[in-house]
């Protein structure tokens, strides 16, 4: 009897530990594949009230890697602004002085009309605004989509492509301050501009979303903090709410 005993003890311990090893084999393959997805995916808050839009425009997919990475990671909606006119390779050759992508950024009365209109824009309160810069500007659909709609209380976190210098996101950060400003009962909270340069490694595009931290704040009722920038100072991602041409 009490050899009996004995193998079962034995027959459980071997099994426990080919369950144990199994688990660690597990949880090997989990973090090998956690590092190789794009983008590391976070769990989705059972609150989400999926009130966050993802709005891009890009004529050769530069910035739309980098929408794709925040609508994903963030459980977004997404929209490319899609111009009713579409761009040809000539268009947008900023080479060429005369390419109607030049002649658009000389000329602040140009506003291309947008093919796919958001109808639900009331819906979402935090807006992450992607585009590349040409000439220290937005492109100039992305004035129409700003002129179109109400922004009044929401918050546009914006990121772009081919930004040069602090002088000049600031100048375009006031561009869409001015564009939001068309209400009387509101304005729309701006955010300082994160340029993404080509190849941009997720990490710090995932990093720089959790400094602007939409979805975590949003969900705990929080109204995230005002974040002053200066040219020599970077924003602290630890107290924040943090491809090319055409």
């Amino acid at each position: 009897m009490k050899r009996i005993i004995k193998i079962l003890v034995l027959l459980s311990t071997l099994l426990l530990l080919a369950s144990c090893q199994g688990g660690n084999t597990t949880n090997s393959k989990n973090a090998k594949t956690q590092k190789q997805d794009i983008p590391i995916i976070k769990e989705k808050s059972v609150n989400s009230k999926n009130d966050i839009l993802v709005v891009y425009f890009s004529a050769n997919d530069g910035v739309s890697e980098d929408a794709n990475i925040i609508k994903d990671y963030l459980f977004a909606d997404m929209m490319e602004l899609v111009p009713t006119e579409p761009y040809t390779k000539d268009d947008l050759d900023i080479s060429n002085p005369n390419s109607r992508i030049i002649k658009e950024s000389n000329d602040d009365t140009i506003r291309p009309t947008i093919a796919n209109p958001i109808n639900n824009i009331d819906k979402y309160n935090w807006i992450f605004l992607g585009f590349p810069v040409c000439q220290g500007k937005m492109p100039k659909i992305v004035y129409t989509f700003l002129e179109k709609y109400n922004f009044k209380d929401k918050y546009i976190f914006s990121f772009c492509k081919n930004g040069n210098n602090e002088i000049e996101l600031e100048n375009i950060r006031n561009d869409i301050s001015a564009l939001t400003d068309n209400t009387n009962d509101g304005q729309a909270f701006i955010y300082p501009i994160k340029n993404f340069n080509n190849g941009e490694l997720v990490e710090n595009i995932t990093d720089w979303i959790d400094w602007c931290n939409p979805k975590t704040e949003f969900d705990e009722g929080l109204i995230p903090e005002t974040v002053e920038v200066t040219e020599t100072e970077e924003p602290d991602l630890s107290e924040g709410l943090s491809i090319n041409n055409y």
